[in-house]
């Protein structure tokens, strides 16, 4: 995709919509996933469809899986009287079918997420404490979270 057309895409985003995302990923395709402060959003440009995602928590993160057939989203919710807490859900392509795949501890803060190229696992980055941070990774087949590194820096 050209600079160019990425503008004019983010452009026809904030028209449609009415202000700007705060993550945007953009399939192979063209189909558009995007996060506003209202919720997350997929747009096909073909058929002019815009189709808000049904997640339980508020969306902060997207991510298409690198054969486009599946969306990751990194959702933070807050129950009456608890923490905040941050999970990363992955669902279809439509935007349904979403299923948590890791929790995080309450107050740890998921900076980052990006599928594996292969598309078997995904990898994330956790806020821990306050200037620390760990590149955690969850395999898609067992559910199994391990730690890559720790004290990376992402910025």
């Amino acid at each position: 995709m050209t600079r160019w057309r990425g503008i004019f895409l983010m452009l026809l985003l904030v028209a449609l919509v009415g202000c700007f995302p705060r993550r945007v990923s953009v399939r192979n395709d063209g189909v558009t996933a995007f996060v506003l402060e209202r919720g997350a959003f997929i747009y096909d440009a073909r058929t002019q469809k815009l189709a808000r995602i049904k997640l339980a928590g508020m969306p902060c993160w997207v991510d298409w899986s690198p054969d486009g057939s599946k969306l990751l989203v990194v959702v933070g919710s807050k129950a009456e009287g608890k923490k905040l807490k941050f999970e990363l859900q992955v669902g279809d392509a439509d935007g349904s079918n979403f299923k948590r795949l890791a929790a995080i501890k309450d107050e740890q803060y998921i900076c980052f997420a990006q599928w594996r190229p292969d598309g078997k696992a995904i990898t994330f980055v956790v806020q821990v404490e306050e200037n620390k941070t760990e590149l955690r990774q969850v395999d898609l087949e067992t559910g199994q979270v391990k730690v890559l590194a720790k004290n990376v820096t992402i910025f």
